[in-house]
């Protein structure tokens, strides 16, 4: 058995892990609590979170980024702009 590492405060995709999660599963791996951007919390494995598979709540999420396009100056500087074109 490895050693646990604290995953509380990290990102993976769009969700944030809010704390470790008393029980564990069938393969004594750890869960975590975790919160994604659109609101709804779930349980994950933390070999699923590290390894990439959940990146989201799941196929129901409502979270959509939001739209902006970016545009490149002379100096190769991105500079972010809106639908209307207008810079913020």
């Amino acid at each position: 058995m490895g050693r646990l590492i604290d995953l509380t405060g990290h990102q993976f995709g769009i969700l944030t892990v809010r704390e470790r999660a008393e029980q564990t599963d069938e393969t004594r791996s750890s869960l975590w609590h975790c919160e994604c951007r659109c609101g709804e919390f779930i349980i994950a494995r933390s070999t699923d979170l590290t390894g990439g598979q959940k990146r989201r709540c799941g196929p129901g999420c409502k979270y959509s980024p939001p739209k902006t396009r970016f545009t490149f100056t002379t100096m190769g500087q991105a500079a972010e702009t809106t639908r209307f074109g207008k810079t913020r």
